[in-house]
């Protein structure tokens, strides 16, 4: 798993979406690889990535005509469900981990397919609209401490905003 490691690091490829850090990785082995949820970890854990793709082609017969595709998945982005996107693919897992592994002619495709899906599920971010109330409750310099903590328990808030007479911040 070592020279695998070092080789998905070498061929990692990433992208920011919002802001996010997508990572995804194809890598081509002659058998099946057991142990590739512990090199995904890893690899998330060394490049501090928000998401992890690690998708694994290998033979699964001595011709090396029928392909099989492992995707092995990570996310720390709260929003996106692994699972959702795997089920249909004959996998599983949770929300922030699943795998499956599937038939595949054409594994670069599939693995853009995937990320498509992926890119999808990033929720945008909060923008101030979402999380402001409207409308602004303001203060002058001169309200006491007593007087601005009466306000904020009536409204609800947890800060005001300090104007002058010509109700410019101050």
């Amino acid at each position: 798993l070592q020279q695998l490691l070092k080789i998905a690091l070498e061929k990692l490829q990433t992208e920011k979406i919002y802001s996010y850090k997508l990572a995804w990785v194809l890598l081509e082995t002659d058998d099946y690889v057991p142990g590739l949820s512990s090199l995904a970890s890893r690899l998330l854990e060394l490049t501090e990535v928000d998401a992890l793709i690690l998708a694994n082609v290998y033979a699964a017969s001595d011709d090396g005509e029928n392909l099989r595709t492992t995707f092995i998945t990570r996310s720390r982005i709260e929003g996106t469900d692994l699972n959702e996107l795997l089920v249909p693919l004959g996998g599983g897992g949770h929300s922030q981990a699943a795998s499956a592994t599937m038939r595949c002619a054409t594994p670069q495709a599939a693995l853009k397919d995937f990320l498509a899906k992926f890119k999808e599920q990033i929720p945008p971010p909060l923008s101030a609209r979402d999380l402001m109330s409207s409308p602004v409750r303001t203060i002058r310099p001169q309200t006491t401490v007593q007087q601005t903590q009466r306000i904020l328990l009536r409204y609800g808030h947890s800060g005001l905003c300090v104007v002058d007479e010509s109700d410019r911040l101050c």
